[in-house]
């Protein structure tokens, strides 16, 4: 067993019973939830194009300079100021 069948196996189906997958419509008529390996409820998308984005309304133009990696919202330089103290970093090591 691989490391990494074993991190699967430790949460067992729990995360297949905790969790959806949305799909087109198309593909539940076409009966895509009886195939095999697909353990999770399958729910159609519906109106996706057509969101509620009456707080969403805002649409900025981005540009990241790939050289000096500057980010320009709206033709300003987006700063942030530098953490001092980052959670968890190096409080612990990992073998």
């Amino acid at each position: 067993m691989t490391d990494r069948q074993a991190t699967v196996s430790a949460f067992g189906k729990a995360k297949r019973a905790l969790s959806d997958s949305f799909v087109n419509s198309m593909a539940l008529d076409a009966d895509i939830g009886g195939k095999p390996g697909l353990s999770k409820m399958l729910l159609p998308t519906s109106d996706a194009r057509k969101l509620n984005t009456q707080h969403n309304v805002s649409c900025p133009e981005i540009k990241v300079d790939p050289q000096t990696f500057d980010v320009v919202v709206d033709g300003q330089v987006a700063t942030r100021e530098s953490a001092e103290v980052l959670a968890l970093a190096h409080r612990y090591m990992l073998q």
